[in-house]
């Protein structure tokens, strides 16, 4: 999360959408010159704005800033004409690709989490497997009403009382284009921001086609829960049939 007082902006990080990337490429225009950013961050607050605690870092914070916050946490400690004033903006993914990288990000975390147990060591599954256990984490989320509820960060992060807050989106598939666009709208060179690819390696390099993770059921859950992201960016409610082009950052 962040906030730039030098170009009125508020940045909302949404999950498993390219924003860590994006976030760090906006992040010298919230902080003092010579500011540099890394993945894991404390918090810092300053005239230029504030970068929010990122990465592990987010467990020792004590300012309350930190990435993923909810649009209302965030309204609440800016206050409303600060927050109402500067464009909102964060990060958008194809829902269905999205939706695949958050699988295979939820697989990592929860295997890294078991003590003793290295990331490299991580079980491989290919095919049939591994469709099948995607298909199970979606169901699962559906039966447990996961969609806009309080454990969606995306939902909480871009709404507030059910109203999307939102003025503009950064495409994960075109994110240089789109932080130019930014830039041009808000008076600074996009062209000079660095974009890191942020999160990469945990999705597999010979990965399935997005299509193929799919049957109708599942991609029903993906529409109907990330609704309003597939009409915010713009997305094509088919399936994608080309994986590459819709994979950035794991």
């Amino acid at each position: 999360m962040l906030v730039s007082h030098l170009h009125n902006f508020i940045f909302l990080k949404t999950h498993k959408t390219g924003g860590t990337s994006a976030e760090m490429a906006l992040e010298q225009l919230c902080a003092p010159t010579g500011h540099v950013a890394v993945e894991h961050c404390d918090a810092k607050v300053s005239a230029e704005g504030i970068v929010a605690s990122r990465g592990t870092n987010r467990q020792t914070d004590s300012t309350g800033w930190t990435s993923h916050m909810p649009a209302v946490a965030v309204r609440e400690m800016l206050g409303p004409d600060v927050f109402d004033r500067y464009m909102k903006v964060a990060t958008v993914r194809n829902p269905f690709d999205k939706a695949v990288s958050w699988f295979h990000y939820h697989r990592f975390r929860s295997h890294t989490a078991v003590k003793g147990n290295p990331a490299h060591t991580l079980q491989v599954l290919e095919g049939d497997q591994l469709i099948k256990r995607f298909r199970k984490f979606i169901a699962l989320r559906a039966e447990k009403n996961y969609f806009r509820s309080e454990r969606n960060i995306d939902w909480h992060v871009s709404h507030i009382d059910g109203t999307l807050v939102l003025d503009g989106v950064l495409h994960q598939e075109t994110l240089n284009e789109d932080l130019i666009a930014l830039g041009q709208r808000l008076g600074f060179d996009g062209t000079a921001l660095p974009l890191p690819q942020a999160k990469a390696g945990i999705r597999p390099s010979n990965d399935l086609a997005v299509a193929d993770y799919y049957d109708a059921a599942t991609a029903d859950i993906v529409r109907n829960g990330f609704a309003w992201m597939f009409d915010l960016g713009g997305y094509d409610l088919d399936l994608p049939r080309d994986a590459v082009a819709n994979r950035g950052a794991a």
